[in-house]
């Protein structure tokens, strides 16, 4: 198995990552907190979806 990511930000404005064929935004300043999820917020995502596909298995 590979994984391939890229992430860039923007200075004083937000961030993508970009996966496969999607790109996520992502807040990394203040004025971005209530539009965009937080890095903390993405990383709950994932191990939630990580959770689920697992459940999905059984």
């Amino acid at each position: 198995m590979s994984y391939s990511i890229k992430a860039t930000s923007t200075s004083n404005r937000n961030a993508k990552v970009l996966i496969k064929e999607s790109e996520i935004q992502f807040g990394i300043t203040p004025e971005t907190n209530n539009s965009l999820p937080s890095p903390a917020e993405l990383f709950l995502a994932s191990f939630s979806a990580c959770i689920l596909k697992n459940v999905e298995c059984f």
